[in-house]
């Protein structure tokens, strides 16, 4: 049997812009880890795009980075509450700071403030407070 993906639009009302920056990343259908992660038995059951909480584990290239920050940009920013919220995004490396700034930036969110910081060197927790109170939206 051929499995029917299910689109990302299925789970979140994507602004248009964001749609179309998923597009340049070339990403329109949801990936099985994404699926796993916003619902619990499809897009109609509760799940991270609901706003519960979720654990995942799955190989490098799953979708996971996507998997994590849509239900945030969706709550932070297109929730129609008039002002965009804030959010904190911590990656254990340089790399993934640069996959997260991507997939931000994609979807309209605009981070204000980047870091990758290493808060293990010398002024690596100092650089990412002042990166925090650079008023930034996303970090």
């Amino acid at each position: 049997a051929t499995r029917q993906f299910a689109t990302v639009g299925d789970y979140f009302a994507l602004p248009e812009a964001a749609r179309a920056g998923l597009e340049t990343l070339g990403i329109t259908d949801a990936a099985p880890v994404q699926e796993a992660c916003w619902t619990a038995d499809g897009p109609k059951a509760p799940g991270a795009a609901a706003g519960e909480s979720v654990c995942v584990h799955a190989p490098t290239g799953a979708g996971k980075t996507l998997a994590m920050v849509l239900p945030v940009i969706a709550k932070t920013r297109w929730s129609g509450r008039g002002s965009p919220g804030r959010a904190l995004v911590l990656a254990p490396s340089r790399e993934l700071v640069a996959q997260y700034e991507t997939l931000l930036r994609a979807l309209g969110a605009d981070p204000l403030a980047v870091t990758s910081a290493t808060l293990g060197a010398p002024g690596g927790a100092d650089r990412l407070a002042d990166a925090l109170e650079a008023d930034g939206r996303a970090v």
